[in-house]
């Protein structure tokens, strides 16, 4: 993959490479509460049901990365160049 480039100049606010670990652990978090909430549950309970949302298991706000950035070129015509090339390798 070392032809490979990415379509847009985008790219995280931190040194972070993704947030998968994060995601992973946040929806495991949540998939556990909702099978404790079946395990739980009695008929008479079946019409007051609520699952627990994702954003009530888990902090965004903890993740590694703090947003996306979006790069735009307003140097030289060279600088923008080289700096255009090594921004968008994947």
């Amino acid at each position: 993959m070392s032809r490979s480039f990415k379509s847009s100049p985008v790219a995280g606010n931190t040194t972070a490479r993704s947030e998968k670990f994060d995601k992973r652990s946040a929806n495991k978090i949540n998939r556990c509460k909702i099978k404790h909430v079946l395990k739980h549950l009695s008929r008479i309970d079946i019409d007051e049901l609520i699952f627990p949302v994702l954003r009530e298991t888990s902090n965004v706000w903890n993740f590694a990365k703090d947003g996306k950035h979006w790069y735009k070129f307003d140097r030289s015509p060279w600088v923008r160049i080289k700096f255009m090339e090594r921004l968008m390798r994947k």
